[in-house]
């Protein structure tokens, strides 16, 4: 089972899928679902964000997200961090809080799958409180509810078979070379280091400190993710349910200064792509462009003008049009459009400019079908 890890996005949803589905295109894989480590950014209602949410972010896109119901992209369960609504989460009886979006409530397991093949993911979202740590979460109100239970973490521990185990918080003793409170500093999250212990999942992941980190607590695997658009936001793992064995297929990082993605894998590799000179950032692309998502590098080079082997006819599937369609909006003939995407001929001065902007702006080459031009 192909997942993808993803750390702390404050409510800017539109940005993480997108980067999901560009990372997809760049490994040449589907995830199957999505693993989000708390701080999703619930607030269906803008107008009751927190103060710390009002500074930083704002309410970000849940609220537009559920005001017209929009689905994932890809199934996503996610945990509660810090930031959340939490009276509104606590009140869903569903856990699927919009299609394709599930909510994974503190203590409690989920199973990914069908069985045989089943990947169990069990969550504590929240931060460490030391002043609300021994009290009972049903005792917890208002923003207090932001914050893991000593009952939350004794329920999860007698589960059973889990597979990755997703905290908001670092477990205790996961040491952070760079961190805003000093090099070196160690989390002092009570409680989540010995429920690594006791549940003995196959990989942990945890968010809330915005650094992508690497620890090991009881001989398991901790992944610490970045937040959203930072090096190390996304981990892709492979995950083999009946043997339980999961490799890592490799990491996105955004590449500032063009604002376009691409993939640092664990492992190097002895091929790189070719660098392709810097252009203005393009327009970010639509929800509707998702499905059909350009591998970044190919988006990026057809932009330039650097053509390669396949890019015609992989442009022509991601804005979802026909040979004959695309021929039409671009005015040319079918004959020439097939000779372009199958590599006879090289598209060149009016026809590759075209092509230039169609990569750049795909809603113009719909336009132009629309309305005749």
């Amino acid at each position: 089972m192909i997942l993808c890890a993803a750390g702390d996005i404050h409510g800017a949803m539109d940005k993480m899928y997108e980067d999901v589905l560009a990372f997809e295109g760049a490994l040449g894989v589907r995830f199957e679902w999505v693993l989000h480590v708390g701080d999703f950014g619930v607030w269906p209602d803008a107008n009751r964000i927190d103060k710390a949410t009002k500074k930083h972010d704002g309410a970000g896109d849940f609220p537009s997200w559920f005001a017209e119901r929009r689905a994932a992209p890809r199934k996503t369960v996610f945990i509660k961090g810090n930031h959340e609504d939490f009276v509104w989460l606590d009140a869903q009886r569903d856990a699927q809080v919009l299609p394709g979006l599930f909510y994974l409530r503190n203590g409690s397991t989920m199973d990914l799958g069908e069985s045989p093949d089943v990947v169990r993911v069990a969550g504590v979202g929240g931060c460490h409180g030391p002043s609300d740590f021994e009290r009972e979460s049903k005792r917890l109100q208002g923003y207090a509810k932001r914050h893991y239970t000593r009952d939350e973490i004794e329920t999860l521990s007698n589960a059973v078979a889990v597979d990755i185990l997703l905290v908001h918080d670092a477990p205790a003793g996961v040491r952070f070379e760079r961190h805003r409170r000093g090099i070196g500093w160690v989390s002092e999250a009570a409680g989540l280091d010995k429920l690594v212990a006791n549940v003995r999942p196959k990989i942990c992941f945890f968010g809330h400190h915005h650094t992508r980190v690497d620890a090991e607590v009881a001989n398991v695997r901790c992944i610490g993710l970045n937040k959203v658009r930072m090096p190390g936001n996304l981990v892709a793992i492979d995950f083999q349910p009946r043997g339980r064995e999961w490799s890592i297929l490799g990491e996105w990082s955004p590449t500032r200064k063009t604002g376009v993605h691409e993939e640092h894998p664990m492992k190097k590799t002895d091929s790189q792509p070719e660098p392709v000179e810097p252009i203005d950032d393009p327009p970010e692309l639509t929800r509707e462009d998702f499905e059909h998502m350009l591998r970044s590098d190919q988006r990026k080079r057809i932009i330039a003008g650097h053509l390669q082997v396949g890019d015609v006819a992989a442009l022509r599937r991601f804005v979802r049009l026909t040979q004959e369609q695309f021929a039409e909006a671009l005015g040319i003939s079918v004959h020439t459009l097939r000779n372009w995407e199958q590599d006879r001929v090289t598209p060149d001065g009016p026809g590759l400019a075209l092509l230039r902007i169609t990569a750049r702006d795909p809603s113009m080459i719909r336009k132009n079908l629309a309305s005749g031009v």
